[in-house]
């Protein structure tokens, strides 16, 4: 799951930071198993001082990281009626992400179908129309 945010959070929303995508990344590692992908279960309580050594940021840092996610629709943080976060009713949903996983999958293929026919356009086509092989073998030959 980490790698398709990785790769598909950027083509998706382009205006976050390399930073961001990689908390987003984080965040959806402390989804342990596949069930709980399955079941909804996508709530995660890790602390701001956690997710702020895990990066080697500050806590200010995570929480602008955090507010730039949520404000791009990736995730939401829910707290109790103490303004707490860390606990299990609370903490950062990732809801947001599991109702996009099928956009983030389409999201990875168009990269992947872009970058064939970059390299395809690029080692088989010339300004002349001829393919880079051809005109190895004309110079080549006698």
């Amino acid at each position: 799951m980490t790698g398709l945010v990785l790769r598909g959070v950027k083509v998706l929303t382009p205006a976050l930071t390399p930073a961001a995508v990689h908390l987003l990344a984080l965040l959806v590692e402390h989804v342990h198993g596949d069930d709980r992908w399955r079941l909804g279960r996508l709530r995660v309580v890790p602390s701001n001082a956690r997710l702020a050594a895990m990066m080697g940021t500050c806590g200010r840092g995570i929480r602008r990281l955090l507010s730039l996610l949520e404000a791009n629709h990736w995730i939401v943080r829910r707290y109790t009626a103490s303004n707490r976060r860390s606990r299990p009713q609370a903490g950062i949903d990732l809801a947001p992400v599991a109702a996009r996983l099928a956009d983030l999958r389409e999201a990875v293929v168009w990269v992947a179908e872009e970058g064939r026919e970059a390299r395809r356009h690029a080692d088989g086509e010339r300004p002349d129309g001829r393919t880079d092989q051809s005109a190895l073998e004309d110079n080549l030959s006698p």
